[in-house]
């Protein structure tokens, strides 16, 4: 027989009667809106229908204690009391156990039901939303300037979110740090409940009276944050970070898309914000704006595999040493535009000792970085090894 329980699972339902069993040490049951067992300590009850259930839920009766075995069909002896949800009945407890041993502590029990369901239901009810606002961006992504607007114009209205004002999107990768460290592994359940403590404490923490959206898909938080000022987002989005950093040991990846001033163009700003986000990860940067993006959006649609052959040829016969050392000092120079006197002062090094030092990677590598066709090929591999930590030296 299939039973079910409006508001609330029956994962829900049975964390519910276990905690109430953990107090009172008995065999518990949840009827449904029918007074069927929806859950309960003893599996062989499912699906059983408690008279004494029926009884309180046709009656609207508050409690019942039901000291005598046959005095309603299927119904042990012990204390029976409805649940409600809204004003609402929705099923009935009931507490297999002496009648006079669970008198005492009938409305210590009633009380602690409350609790629980207000949380369990509240919580179900908070994922119906969040699910709903997906299904809701999902269909937002999908716009062109072309579409037809009226289905999200509505379904906006509906859900008290303005879409026409400017926002900025971003998505906030969560990387889990322990894979990179000495600390016993987290299991990908344990991770899981990382996520979802990181994503409500989150929640707890953005601007809803400002309109701001939050969602949660997989590692990542997808963030529209009404404002027409970058710096306005980024300023939120560090304390975001800030705070999750603090409390877990995960690392926080955030990349943003310009502003968005047209609500029909939102679904390209999204992909924006995908490819920062991707070049965030792969540099190891906390934040990455798209409008900074140069030589970045290039290389981050290049497979890596591309990249290894591109600095194997650069570097060809170069020892790791020679590189790392190479990759910092053509960093500054190349800051510094080629400036000799800039490079040397930054570098806390002599002009001559500089140019020895480029001599010497003309000589090995045969590209000369004073030559503006040899200094591109170079500045190509530097910013690859710079950006990307997973590339091998050689």
């Amino acid at each position: 027989m299939l039973c079910y329980m409006r508001y609330i699972s029956e994962e829900n339902a049975n964390d519910i009667i276990r905690s109430i069993k953990e107090n009172c040490f008995c065999s518990i049951d949840m009827t449904d809106e029918t007074a069927i067992v929806f859950a309960s300590t003893n599996d062989t009850h499912i699906g059983q229908t408690r008279g004494a259930a029926e009884h309180i839920l046709h009656t609207g009766t508050d409690e019942l204690f039901v000291e005598e075995k046959d005095a309603f069909a299927s119904s042990p002896v012990g204390y029976y009391f409805p649940i409600s949800c809204m004003n609402e009945s929705i099923g009935v407890i009931c507490i297999e156990a002496n009648v006079e041993d669970v008198r005492q502590y009938s409305q210590i029990i009633r009380r602690m039901v409350r609790m629980l369901m207000d949380h369990y239901i509240f919580s179900e009810m908070e994922q119906v939303k969040e699910r709903t606002l997906t299904f809701f961006l999902d269909e937002w992504f999908q716009l062109t300037p072309l579409s037809d607007t009226t289905s999200i114009c509505e379904r906006s209205k509906m859900l008290s979110i303005d879409i026409k004002v400017p926002r900025v999107i971003a998505i906030m990768h969560v990387h889990n740090m322990r894979k990179e460290s000495s600390a016993p592994n987290e299991s990908v359940e344990e991770f899981g409940r990382t996520i979802h403590n990181i994503f409500q404490m989150v929640l707890r923490t953005i601007d809803r009276a400002n309109n701001d959206i939050c969602v949660s898909t997989g590692n990542d938080m997808i963030f529209l944050i009404n404002t027409p000022r970058i710096a306005d987002a980024l300023a939120k989005l560090t304390k975001i970070k800030a705070q999750i950093e603090s409390k877990y040991f995960v690392s926080i990846f955030t990349g943003l898309s310009p502003v968005v001033k047209d609500f029909r163009e939102v679904g390209s700003y999204y992909r924006y914000a995908q490819v920062a986000t991707r070049v965030a990860r792969e540099s190891g940067r906390g934040f990455t704006l798209y409008d900074d993006l140069s030589i970045e959006l290039l290389l981050s649609n290049v497979q890596p595999q591309i990249k290894q052959d591109y600095l194997n040829k650069v570097f060809d016969h170069c020892t790791d040493a020679e590189i790392r050392e190479w990759t910092n000092l053509l960093s500054v120079y190349f800051q510094c535009n080629g400036s000799i006197s800039a490079t040397a002062d930054q570098l806390y090094m002599h002009k001559n000792t500089l140019q020895y030092k480029l001599n010497g990677i003309h000589s090995k590598t045969g590209y000369d970085p004073r030559n503006r066709s040899d200094s591109v090929i170079l500045y190509l591999a530097v910013h690859i090894l710079l950006a990307n930590s997973t590339i091998a030296l050689s």
